[in-house]
């Protein structure tokens, strides 16, 4: 990797571990954390939920389907024939 990729990884990860300490300075407690105080409402945990699996359903399927399935003829078109098998 190059030096600005090292630069934008570790800047990434140091921006996630110091918004999560300032997130979570208030809570006292294993379970205020781990629950964040009982303040969410069911259907906001379970959008979150439902959210979660669908970016991963995505995430995982959508390069196989592209790869299945081109989006478009040209795109099935500008790859290679297949070698014909001969009897």
């Amino acid at each position: 990797m190059n030096p600005i990729d090292w630069a934008i990884l570790l800047g990434t990860l140091g921006f996630i571990v110091a918004y999560g300490t300032w997130k979570t300075r208030r809570e006292r407690t294993r379970e205020g954390y781990l629950r964040g105080g009982s303040d969410n409402r069911w259907w906001t945990v379970g959008l979150s939920v439902m959210a979660t699996q669908a970016s991963a359903i995505t995430f995982l399927s959508t390069p196989g389907q592209g790869m299945l399935r081109p989006a478009s003829r040209k795109s099935a078109r500008s790859r290679p024939p297949r070698p014909r098998q001969t009897p």
